[in-house]
């Protein structure tokens, strides 16, 4: 499914987060992925398993920015946007302090 999108859904009490995969066809039909049932895999465990689910690139980084909307951030966030524009204020605060009495 080469159109396949996310919806995300945070809620209840227990915090959970629902993810909804769709399509939307050329006339506007969606198209609703079916809820997701574990199974025994039959076979040797293997190093890499096949994906349950491909995103594109693009539907990739929506679903990113929507668990961003709903208030999830990365466990280990060094080099992320948000730090590095707070360093690039801190570091504007800093030259505007030194350099006072320059100009």
């Amino acid at each position: 499914m080469k159109n396949l999108r996310a919806y995300v859904n945070a809620g209840g009490i227990c915090r959970f987060v629902g993810i909804t995969f769709y399509t939307r066809d050329a006339n506007g039909r969606i198209g609703l992925a079916q809820p997701m049932e574990m199974a025994p895999a039959g076979m040797e465990p293997m190093l890499e398993p096949p994906p349950t689910v491909e995103l594109r690139h693009d539907a990739a980084q929506e679903l990113m920015d929507e668990l961003w909307r709903i208030g999830l951030r990365p466990t280990e966030g060094t080099g992320s946007a948000g730090a590095l524009a707070a360093v690039q204020r801190h570091l504007d605060d800093m030259r505007a302090l030194v350099f006072k009495g320059e100009r």
